[in-house]
This record gives C-alpha cells, sequence and structure tokens, in this order.
C-alpha cells in the first residue's frame, strides 16, 4: 500500500512540474539540442560527401557546362577540352575542381545540379573561377609529362660516372696537431 501511495505521489509531482514554468525552459532546451544536432547531421553529410563523393559528379560537370545556366559563358575551348578528357581523367580533374572550390567557399554539387542559383555577377565569377582553374591544371599536366619525359634521361647519365666516395681525413687529428704545432712556434 506504501508503494503505491509513493507512486502516486512522484506522478502527482511529476504532472505538476510538466505544467509548472520548469516545463517551458526544459522545452527551450531540447529546441536547442535538437537544432543543434540538426546542423551536426549537416556538417557530418557534407564532410561525408566532400570525403567520399568528390570524383563522382564528373558527368554532372560536363552536362552543365554543355546545358546549364552557365553553358553561354563557358569558353569553347573549356567545353571541348572538358569533352574530350576520357571519364578517368574527368573524374581526377573533377576530384581536384571539388577540393579547390571547397576551399573558396563554393558548393560545386549543389551548383551544378541547380539546387544554389547564383546571381549573374555571382556565376560569371564560379565560371572565370573554373575556367582559371582549369587551365592551371592543364599547365601544370603538361609540366608533370614534360618532367617524365626528361627525368629518366637526366637521371641515367650520372648513374654510370658515379666514383665511389673517399674517405676524408679526420678533423680530430687535423686540429688536435695544429693546436700543438701553435704553442711551440710562439
Amino acid at each position: 500500500m506504501e508503494l503505491i501511495l509513493i507512486l502516486l505521489a512522484v506522478a502527482l509531482i511529476g504532472y505538476l512540474l510538466a505544467r509548472s514554468q520548469y516545463s517551458k525552459k526544459v522545452d527551450n532546451a531540447t529546441d536547442q539540442v535538437v537544432s543543434t544536432s540538426k546542423d551536426l547531421a549537416g556538417k557530418t553529410e557534407d564532410l561525408w560527401r566532400k570525403q567520399f563523393a568528390k570524383g563522382k559528379y564528373a558527368e554532372g560537370l560536363r552536362g552543365w557546362a554543355a546545358t546549364g545556366p552557365a553553358a553561354n559563358e563557358l569558353p569553347e575551348d573549356f567545353k571541348a577540352w572538358l569533352a574530350g578528357l576520357s571519364d578517368k581523367e574527368a573524374e581526377a580533374f573533377t576530384k581536384q575542381l571539388f577540393t579547390y572550390l571547397s576551399g573558396l567557399g563554393y558548393d560545386l554539387p549543389k551548383l551544378i545540379s541547380g539546387q544554389i542559383v547564383l546571381a549573374p555577377p555571382q556565376r560569371q565569377v564560379f565560371v572565370e573561377t573554373i575556367v582559371v582553374y582549369s587551365q592551371a591544371y592543364r599547365k601544370a599536366k603538361e609540366a608533370r609529362k614534360e618532367a617524365e619525359k626528361t627525368a629518366p634521361a637526366d637521371q641515367a647519365a650520372p648513374a654510370d660516372d658515379k666514383q665511389p666516395a673517399e674517405k676524408s681525413v679526420s678533423r680530430r687529428r687535423g686540429d688536435s696537431s695544429e693546436s700543438s704545432e701553435a704553442p711551440a712556434a710562439a
């Protein structure tokens, strides 16, 4: 019987607390926790997407460059170069572009898919950023190919002319002999 009375007392106290001003404070705290959790979940989703889906946007980028809202703003040589890349090369370029644009604060997948619509001046800056980056990417790729072509020839010649290392005279002996001669000369 005592147990039933204790349970009824606890239930009555719980009911009164739920109806009081303290419940409103708890609701506010709950709302803050929920909004913080949603923010963290969104950040985790963005991080996951940025880490593991970088190279998967090559076809989206090609389509956006060919028929997207900025297609008429992109130079023809960029469109032709992008369309002429193999799937592997396009994925590598898109992955690097994704990383570069993320550093600048652009969200490449959302921009390409049309989830974010930029005003014309902002879109122009975005397009110019992609074009300038692609030019630098192409130049770096060409320089790397040139370096790979010339590197094997340059490295093979010195390998044949190597001389064995000669043992040098110990510095300790030289220092001690000079120091012993110096007082005798004085």
